[in-house]
């Protein structure tokens, strides 16, 4: 059995800290003691930027350091500089900088304590230069205080630009940037925020966001981050008391919502602190390392620097303190927790613990949110439910190793053993996956025990035809069709679910003749797979007359072989008719459609007055009360017999209508009466019980009655046997007329007594007693 992670066993995973071997490359300069600096990692390199600098005097920086991360040897440290005549950010500390499609937005910050942004600056890992938006804030002047100034008040009066602020948090969602919270404003003075803005990347453009819901209070030196569509605040502090809370904001709604309880592994408030969101099976995890924990309420208290980590399950929102081995880095707050998905690893880089730092450390959660290999393809994407298709998986970095390959749904999953390869290609064959519904499954990989891939494609599984319930319509199994004249007809598949198949693939056989003989060679006759469910026939009758149209599903994927739902099918051609009759959408099938609709119409209607007829009147005799109870019972007994038969038909006409109306045919006036029958037998079926419990007592007391009756019946039969051996037609002597004439007599009350017979047996049935009348029938 797999664990929660994806892995074999019950254990509770082991996490370790390690500390992050680095080297300055080409001889070059490492990173001093910083902290309130952002450390970025696209791909397979880490961008750290800004922060306050341990240097003489402190202050903060905008240097920019990339890091070639490396897994078997030491990670390189490289500065980049401005190219000439480049532009580049001021020094700041305690920005945002989020990556949004393998670029770095950096907003925001402090340079001084009179001196806040709210500038926007986009790095490209890729071109290494620096971009700024319009957005005012930016700094393009030679640095002094006066000019920061400046430019973190130019535009604070602008409506949907944020203040200037530091403190604050900014996460991705779907290619936008919600910064949130901070404390900031223009010159001294400081003001704590508790407001939503969200940056479209695509052009650029703020909009201040109107949430629903209580927000969180006022804060800076909180942590949020993005898991889908929802961003997650926790704990930090404003200036008049610190926080141990989490708080979701859903972006599809934009409304906040409180989780209740104790957060972040202690009781006690926490700020300045470092989290990270990981995508893990099978719910992201949200990992909080550090910071400040200290007394709620009291601003002047120093607090503790904290080294501890605590996982936040997205799923049910709980938290755990998971053990770790190896030795952590010191306490301390303003660091960063960068997530390395290629080795599987938290890194932290820096921070402060009343000195500045800049040590490096890694957390390996591999066996918490997946292996260093990923899954980025398969094909084909979909098979039958039955299982049975080869499928190859594409990834990177797979190993040759024992692979398992899951399939996972919400109702559970199936591992299969896997081959590999090559490191970017498997193979397997998908197993049976009859044991939950059709749909979509989640495909991942597992190398040796390894914990499954976080990352997944996903495989549909189509569920395989039922040939009881395919059906056929069309002028090709219509009778009123021209003869010689090319005709046609859809088969619909469908599976034992009753639900219209989507995916082709299906064999079908079809075979027409005239009367019983066999079947007619037709070079004609066509098989065209039309890939949704549906199998366009066409043929030419080549003569006026009547054929028969067989359609036989061949069992392909496993599913239920044999004849499909009334074939075979009767249909008539005639040298008179016009060839537009043959067509899917000619005269003919719309006549048919309309005559079924009717037919049903009709029927359940007089069910539904049926269901309501009394079954007593003060004024009726004993044989009145009897025949209302046979009725009622009669239509109780057409629902419990042909229900589904009816059911079938309105699901039929429905598929039908739906084909007539992508082929572009007005059919208002079908659909009309469709729904009015659909409306009319979900009444039906809702009536069905309660009159059944109405004539239970009575069908009761009437099957005894009927017991008689029978009995009586049956005297009745024998009185005739004796009288019909002693007729005189037996006799030779009367003569051949004469005994012609008795003889045409005695059929004629034979067809009676048939007739009479027919009656009681069909009552027989409606009073589910049809035992009665089996010593009847061998006596009629």
């Amino acid at each position: 059995m797999a664990d929660a992670h994806g892995g074999v066993g019950s254990a509770p995973p082991t996490l370790r800290w390690s500390k992050l071997e680095t080297a300055a490359r080409r001889n070059g300069e490492m990173p001093t003691r910083r902290s309130g600096h952002s450390l970025s990692i696209v791909g397979s390199s880490g961008y750290l930027f800004g922060g306050c600098d341990y240097a003489e005097p402190p202050g903060p920086t905008n240097d920019l350091f990339a890091l070639k991360i490396n897994a078997n040897a030491p990670s390189e440290w490289e500065r980049l500089r401005s190219p000439l005549g480049g532009v580049w950010p001021p020094p700041r500390w305690k920005h945002s900088a989020t990556v949004v499609d393998n670029k770095i937005y950096v907003f925001g910050g402090f340079h001084s304590s009179s001196t806040r942004f709210n500038d926007l600056w986009i790095f490209n890992p890729i071109t290494l230069d620096w971009s700024q938006s319009g957005a005012v804030g930016a700094v393009n002047s030679p640095l002094n205080n006066n000019a920061l100034h400046r430019a973190s008040v130019a535009k604070s009066a602008a409506l949907t630009l944020p203040a200037p602020r530091g403190a604050h948090t900014a996460v991705a969602i779907r290619r936008s940037i919600y910064v949130f919270g901070g404390y900031g404003g223009t010159g001294y003075g400081r003001r704590d925020f508790d407001d939503l803005y969200m940056l479209r990347t695509d052009d650029l453009s703020w909009t201040k966001v109107t949430c629903k819901g209580k927000p969180p209070e006022k804060r800076a030196g909180h942590q949020a981050c993005a898991v889908d569509d929802l961003m997650l605040v926790c704990g930090g502090w404003n200036s008049v008391t610190q926080f141990n809370d989490l708080h979701i904001f859903d972006s599809t709604v934009n409304s906040w919502t409180l989780v209740e309880g104790t957060h972040m592994a202690t009781t006690l408030p926490r700020w300045n602190h470092a989290c990270c969101a990981v995508l893990a099976i099978p719910h992201a995890k949200v990992f909080v390392f550090g910071g400040v924990v200290g007394e709620a309420n009291n601003y002047n208290a120093q607090g503790n620097y904290m080294n501890d980590l605590s996982v936040l399950d997205t799923g049910d929102m709980s938290w755990t303190i998971p053990e770790i081995e190896g030795t952590p880095p010191c306490g301390r707050s303003d660091t960063t927790l960068a997530y390395d998905d290629k080795g599987s690893r938290l890194i932290v880089f820096g921070g402060w613990a009343n000195v500045w730092l800049n040590d490096m450390f890694y957390l390996d959660v591999s066996c918490v949110v997946g292996p260093p290999y990923g899954i980025t393809g398969i094909f084909p994407n979909f098979g039958p439910i039955t299982g049975g298709t080869s499928l190859v998986i594409e990834g990177i970095d797979f190993v040759n190793k024992p692979v398992i390959i899951r399939f996972s749904c919400r109702k559970g999953s199936v591992d299969i053993p896997g081959e590999y390869v090559n490191d970017h290609t498997l193979n397997v064959v998908t197993p049976d996956f009859t044991a939950f519904p059709a749909g979509d499954a989640q495909v991942r990989v597992a190398l040796q025990g390894d914990s499954f891939t976080t990352t997944f494609q996903t495989y549909s599984y189509f569920s395989v035809t039922h040939a009881p319930l395919c059906f056929a319509y069309g002028p090709g199994v219509l009778s009123g069709g021209a003869s010689g004249e090319p005709t046609c007809f859809i088969i619909q598949a469908r599976d034992a679910q009753r639900n219209l198949r989507t995916r082709g693939g299906d064999e079908f056989t079809v075979e027409v003749s005239i009367d019983e003989s066999d079947p007619i060679f037709m070079p004609s006759l066509q098989i065209q797979d039309l890939l949704n469910g549906k199998y366009l026939v066409s043929y030419t009758a080549p003569n006026p007359g009547e054929y028969h149209v067989k359609i036989e599903f061949q069992g392909t994927f496993g599913g239920n072989a044999g004849l499909i739902r009334g074939s075979p099918y009767t249909a008539t051609f005639d040298d008179i008719v016009t060839r537009e009759m043959n067509l899917m959408t000619g005269k003919l099938v719309l006549d048919q459609v309309l005559h079924d609709l009717q037919g049903l119409q009709q029927s359940t209607r007089e069910c539904n007055i049926g269901l309501e007829q009394p079954l007593s009147d003060p004024t009726w005799t004993p044989e009145q009360v009897t025949a209302a109870l046979i009725g009622l019972k009669e239509h109780v007994f057409m629902v419990e017999k042909r229900g589904e038969e009816i059911s079938l038909s309105i699901e039929e006409l429905r598929a039908e209508i739906a084909f007539l109306k992508d082929a572009g045919i007005l059919v208002t006036k079908e659909l009309d009466i469709l729904m009015a029958i659909e409306m009319a037998w979900a009444e039906v079926l809702k009536k069905v019980p309660a009159a059944s419990n109405r004539i239970a007592p009575l069908i009761a007391t009437q099957s005894l009655k009927f017991r008689d009756e029978v009995g009586a019946y049956m005297e009745k039969l024998h009185t005739k046997e004796t009288h019909l051996k002693s007729k005189s037609f037996w006799s030779f002597s009367i003569g051949v007329d004469a005994a012609l004439a008795l003889i045409t007599e005695e059929q004629t009350n034979a067809e009676k007594d048939d007739t009479e017979f027919q009656q009681k047996k069909h009552i027989a049935e409606i009073l589910e007693c049809e035992d009665l009348m089996e010593p009847c029938d061998e006596e009629n």
